[in-house]
């Protein structure tokens, strides 16, 4: 299976040059084999911002819901420098993933990747909103975006937890069933 996240990484390094990347434990829950684990998000930000509080964009990597759970993928460096170049803080969370043998030989196939990684965005977002003062962030203004797989887990994320963004970005995601959208943020989906 072709999956255009991982080519990108084996070519390209991430870059965080210029901005601070704090790694934080959001949230324990199972993974697809029923072990218990610990989920981090990456906060990346300005330095010298002084806007405070900032605006938060919860950006959900892609990977295709197996290994490597990579919330570090080069391409979310790129985002995130534009984004911070901006005054917004970027907040990159892992989610479980299914390895291999799991992904086709049950846990509920690909469709119980979308709502258990739709979980655990959710999970970042209660995060955010918990520790926004001590973060400098602006829990009134998240936006989410995802890209493939993380496109995905936001469609399914905000499916279940409607009301809580302020906007949707989707970059190449491509759910097998599109929930119903009328509860969305203004959305932008990207897909070629």
């Amino acid at each position: 299976m072709l999956n255009p996240e991982l080519e990108f990484r084996d070519r390209f390094k991430p870059d965080y040059t210029g901005m601070t990347l704090t790694e934080l434990d959001f949230c324990e829950m199972e993974d697809y084999d029923g072990v218990r684990r610990t989920y981090r998000l990456d906060l990346i930000m300005r330095p010298d911002e002084v806007h405070s509080p900032r605006p938060v964009v919860l950006f959900i990597h892609g990977g295709g819901f197996t290994q490597p759970c990579d919330k570090r993928q080069a391409y979310i460096s790129v985002f995130a420098r534009r984004l911070t170049d901006a005054g917004y803080a970027v907040v990159s969370p892992d989610y479980p993933v299914f390895d291999d043998e799991t992904r086709f030989n049950g846990a509920g196939g690909e469709k119980a990747g979308y709502f258990k990684a739709g979980e655990a965005v959710h999970r970042a977002y209660q995060y955010i909103v918990e520790h926004a003062g001590e973060l400098e962030l602006d829990s009134e203004r998240i936006a989410i975006a995802g890209g493939s797989a993380g496109g995905m887990a936001a469609f399914y994320g905000i499916g279940n937890y409607s009301d809580c963004y302020r906007a949707f970005v989707n970059l190449w995601g491509a759910p097998e069933q599109i929930p119903d959208m009328s509860g969305f943020p203004p959305t932008l989906s990207v897909h070629g």
